[in-house]
């Protein structure tokens, strides 16, 4: 979307593919949080607030902190904006998605391999 991420294509068919959204339960991309890049893994939970699981810092997560895509895995490069962290309660740290998925009408593909972005 035009305010950030909202999911990547699991397959792709002759004349279709199949999207995956963030917030699909079967979504887990690696991220960035906050200015000091604490790396994470965010889990979609078929809701808009995908958690953040796998954080190493996780302790040092904030309410307000940024979370981007890290670049790690190669499976989106590095910095796209996926949103920010709006609840912490104990071990669930919730993001909210900057773009309303339910209310996209299109959506821009970017193409990634390690080397080049298309």
């Amino acid at each position: 979307g035009l305010k950030g991420l909202v999911g990547f294509i699991d397959e792709v068919r002759n004349n279709t593919s199949v999207g995956i959204l963030l917030t699909n339960i079967n979504s887990r991309i690696p991220v960035s949080i906050s200015k000091n890049s604490y790396q994470a893994i965010m889990m979609g939970q078929d809701f808009n607030r995908p958690k953040i699981i796998f954080a190493k810092e996780k302790r040092l997560i904030k309410v307000g902190d940024l979370v981007s895509t890290s670049g790690k895995g190669g499976i989106y490069p590095p910095y796209i904006l996926v949103g920010k962290i709006i609840n912490i309660e104990e071990d669930n740290v919730e993001v909210q998605l900057f773009e309303d998925i339910d209310s996209l009408s299109h959506v821009r593909l970017i193409g990634f391999n390690q080397n080049t972005v298309e």
